[in-house]
């Protein structure tokens, strides 16, 4: 994931991250969707499937590519 200060995480928008309410899985470049895509285990299994969407409709907001295993 990129390297965000704490800061830099704070003044992120909340449609930044992939689990909003958490502020977890930001996605700010290109490799933060593959590593959010390689961390979602981590998140509670009743969230993972909304996780996931958000993260792939801010990937295509952002123009960035979306995994393979999640096409």
């Amino acid at each position: 994931m990129s390297n965000l200060s704490q800061a830099e995480r704070d003044k992120l928008p909340l449609s930044s991250f992939g689990d909003p309410a958490n502020r977890k899985y930001p996605i700010v470049d290109a490799s933060d969707v593959s590593d959010a895509a390689s961390l979602i285990g981590k998140a509670p299994a009743f969230k993972r499937a909304a996780i996931k969407a958000r993260i792939i409709a801010i990937a295509r907001r952002k123009g960035f590519p979306i995994p393979d295993a999640w096409k």
